[in-house]
């Protein structure tokens, strides 16, 4: 027994670590501290339970701890990690309320959670929490009677004593849970309550957004909730045995093979790819502009792949009106497309499909830097990627190319990765208009700086976007870019009163000069945080309209201002908010200034 106590008092220890971690990162965000302290223990049956995570959130109305309604969820305020006897301990914390939660995997409190009041300096002590055994819901999924199905989706919904949904929070158990290889699910640490329980999905996709062939279930055997049976779940109680044979839908095929377009050889080892389309949502046909309404893609995936006789087989998809198509090579190595092919499943599989391989065009270029000293460039460059989207003459801008966004049949995006001396090339290209990015694709969480300024095709402007032919071979192209090194920060002055809480205010920043470069078209969005400061950060030297975003308050609630940004520069910039101005202005969609017709 004291050698396991010294392996819990082990892992406490390890993970006070890791939490000691998380609370110094939590204290980098813009939450406020102060001198006030909260401390207890939490127990089972009478003991001390080491290892469990302690959490305080503030309670709405508390400056600078609630979540906004329909904003980020917020740190929490303080949090610990219990000791080998149960005890935290949570400091640093400012006035106000805290909600106590306890997450411990398998456990639940016993009774609510616990709101705590503090003030100023104060040390709250023996807060102290019961847990319990959570309760355990586990059986077995199977299709058509006997098969074992794995890696469903198991789906628990908490109920009313009239069986209408209630919210409750689930533990991640629940709202992770998918049968294993034998077709069984479990899911554990559940409070007491009555629950509907369901498999599978209801829009008839699979993994990787491919057709099921299985329909959504309730417990027992039910296909529409009415007829579901509730599961009446005691605290720490365990159901087995609660069994779902899975029902299966209608599903089709699409047959067909891949030929060459100029012999009609067959081709082996292609990979084929469909999406399924529906009515495009809320379709206003009054739209005061002339862009026609989108189809709206339910399901996509590559599925199948030729055989050596070029054949290939679909399987599994439930009625509807779908496209197949060639699925290019992303890499930009491959010097084929096809056109997407329109399929109607209605009752019935489809055969006698053919899609038809073209040459496609080729584009050989390089990615020049106007700043190659900066130690980014060479840094960065086995990370970036030029991506060319291709658009078939006629189509509109945004209409999309049938094979959605893998490069894919006509249109799509192929991606290609410069060399160590910067040279790219890019095939499979479908004639049309060919619009070229530079990404890096690890600048995640924030601009990396890298700014593509303008595209040349022997030496002439070309960034609106390439016009190619089939199978033409395109040279002489030029990317040139930049790494931004400027600096602008600023504060926002509150004048007139005092602002909301919670009302949370960001800035903008979009370049106006002559040389606006292709990637600085959309404007820069950084928050700006409690005490009035904000950042932007690797901008590209030009000039920039700075603007403060206030919610809920129209694009004219503050004034821009003009700021020019020299190379490597750093500015500061104060941005004035007259509260008495700003409650004056007419909420954001207030349509009374416009007239209607007649």
């Amino acid at each position: 027994m004291p050698k396991f106590n010294k392996i819990l008092l082990l892992m406490a220890l390890m993970l006070s670590v890791m939490t000691a971690a998380v609370s110094q990162t939590s204290m980098q965000s813009p939450l406020q501290t102060g001198t006030a302290s909260l401390s207890g223990q939490i127990k089972i049956g009478g003991n001390g339970f080491p290892g469990a995570v302690v959490s305080l959130m503030g309670v709405a109305g508390q400056p600078g701890q609630a979540s906004r309604p329909g904003g980020p969820p917020q740190p929490p305020a303080g949090q610990a990690l219990t000791d080998a006897e149960g005890r935290y301990q949570i400091g640093n914390l400012i006035a106000g309320s805290y909600r106590i939660s306890v997450s411990a995997p398998g456990y639940i409190l016993s009774g609510s959670a616990q709101t705590i009041q503090v003030g100023e300096g104060q040390a709250v002590r023996s807060v102290d929490m019961t847990l319990a055994k959570g309760s355990v819901i586990t059986g077995k999924v199977t299709g058509n009677g006997t098969r074992p199905l794995i890696g469903e989706p198991v789906t628990l919904i908490p109920v009313d004593d009239t069986g209408k949904p209630r919210q409750m929070r689930l533990p991640g158990s629940a709202m992770n849970s998918r049968t294993d290889d034998r077709g069984i699910y479990r899911i554990y640490g559940l409070p007491g309550g009555r629950y509907q329980l369901s498999v599978g999905r209801g829009d008839g996709r699979g993994p990787g957004n491919a057709s099921s062939m299985w329909q959504r279930t309730f417990y027992p055997d039910a296909t529409d909730p009415e007829g579901a049976q509730i599961l009446a779940l005691d605290e720490g109680q365990e159901l087995t045995g609660i069994d779902i044979n899975i029902a299966s839908r209608n599903t089709y095929a699409i047959e067909g093979r891949v030929i060459d377009a100029d012999t009609g050889s067959p081709i082996p080892g292609v990979l084929i790819g469909h999406t399924k389309t529906a009515a495009p949502r809320n379709n206003r046909p009054n739209q005061p502009n002339n862009r026609q309404p989108q189809q709206q893609v339910i399901e996509q995936a590559t599925d199948s792949s030729s055989n050596e006789s070029g054949e290939f087989r679909i399987e599994g998809l439930t009625a509807g009106k779908f496209t197949v198509y060639a699925v290019r090579d992303r890499s930009g190595s491959s010097e084929y497309y096809s056109d997407p092919v329109p399929v109607d499943l209605a009752s019935s599989d489809a055969t006698g499909i053919e899609i038809r391989l073209k040459r496609g065009a080729t584009i050989i270029g390089s990615v020049v830097f106007d700043n190659p000293a900066d130690p980014r460039v060479q840094a960065n460059l086995p990370n970036m990627v030029i991506r060319a989207a291709s658009r078939p003459d006629g189509q509109a801008a945004r209409g999309g190319g049938g094979g959605g966004g893998g490069g894919a049949g006509a249109g799509g995006t192929i991606t290609a990765q410069p060399g160590p001396n910067g040279a790219f090339k890019l095939s499979g290209l479908s004639p049309g208009l060919v619009t070229l990015t530079l990404v890096d694709r690890n600048a995640r969480g924030g601009p990396s700086g890298l700014t593509l300024l303008r595209i040349e095709r022997d030496g002439a402007d070309v960034q609106a976007g390439l016009q190619v032919g089939p199978g033409e071979q395109v040279g002489r192209v030029r990317l040139i870019a930049t790494y931004g090194n400027a600096t602008l920060r600023g504060m926002v002055r509150i004048d007139g009163g005092t602002l909301p809480p919670q009302m949370r205010l960001s800035v903008t920043a979009r370049r106006t000069d002559a040389g606006e470069g292709i990637n600085d078209r959309g404007a820069r969005n950084v928050p700006v945080d409690q005490s009035g400061r904000f950042q932007f950060d690797q901008l590209v030297a030009g000039t920039y309209e700075i603007r403060l975003q206030v919610p809920g308050a129209g694009r004219n609630a503050t004034t821009p201002q003009t700021v020019t940004l020299a190379s490597g520069a750093v500015q500061n910039v104060i941005l004035p908010l007259n509260v008495a101005d700003l409650s004056a202005q007419p909420p954001r969609g207030t349509h009374a200034a416009r007239k209607g017709p007649g």
